[in-house]
């Protein structure tokens, strides 16, 4: 398994927000985490970035504990992550945002690069390669001199993927991906997912359009109240009485 979660518990106050919760996630897998708001979601995603720390429980990554470990060690082993509110350097370039993405792996660092030092000037044109291409993938290198502030959601959504491709995830966490968006854009990152998989890059998303998740992910895990009610193949769990309780009532 790439990702093992293991009776993963998280307090804040007397509130339990994720409760002994178990699940794994397969190399080359599309995993769903779907459930109503307040269910965990987030905070399982922030737990698995080193947001926050565990109160008890394990994460494993690539069989290595990585719970209560820094985010930067954390994305430094692989994982790298999207947020449902974009994060992004609004006055620079689709194409500095990438780039500054991509420095997080390079021998000279952010800094040096943008210092544009002895040690940079080696890596530029190869970083610059990479960034294009990561573009043409992500279907903004039409509008790469374009600043982030200007872009559209659905635009914004596409380069925090690609600033999070620029990472070398082996595992990405994509939070909300599709919040707001219409049936066209939907489609679109859809569409970018199912190319990221295709490249083997392992997918972990929350996502609140059932009709997407259910489409995209060959497995659901749905919470409530920060633990696991059910899990399995999309049409099992899209069936199963305590998910539609939870998301519809018990009337």
């Amino acid at each position: 398994m790439l990702l093992e979660v293991q009776g993963l518990t998280k307090f804040f106050g007397g509130l339990a927000a994720v409760l002994d919760l178990d699940f794994n996630v397969g190399k080359g897998e599309i995993l769903g985490i779907i459930g109503p708001n307040g269910s965990g979601k987030t905070t399982l995603f922030n737990l698995i970035t080193g947001v926050h720390r565990p109160t008890r429980g394990n994460i494993l990554f690539e069989g290595r504990d990585i719970g209560g470990k820094p985010s930067y060690h954390i994305a430094e082993a692989g994982i790298a992550r999207t947020f449902q509110l974009t994060k992004l350097f609004g006055r620079v370039s689709v194409f500095t945002n990438v780039l500054m993405g991509l420095h997080c792996r390079t021998k000279t660092g952010l800094w040096g690069a943008l210092a544009r030092d002895g040690g940079s000037r080696w890596e530029e044109k190869e970083s610059g390669r990479k960034v294009l291409d990561i573009l043409d993938f992500t279907g903004l290198s039409g509008i790469r001199e374009k600043t982030a502030e200007l872009l559209s959601s659905e635009e914004q959504r596409r380069l925090m993927i690609a600033i999070a491709l620029a990472t070398g995830p082996k595992l990405l966490l994509l939070d909300e991906p599709t919040a707001g968006m219409s049936a066209e854009e939907t489609d679109t990152v859809v569409a970018l997912m199912n190319r990221m998989h295709e490249m083997g890059i392992t997918l972990l998303l929350i996502e609140h359009n059932m009709k997407m998740a259910m489409s995209v992910c060959g497995r659901i895990v749905a919470l409530e109240n920060g633990t696991k009610i059910a899990e399995g193949p999309p049409a099992q769990v899209s069936t199963d009485e305590r998910v539609i309780e939870a998301y519809l009532g018990k009337d």
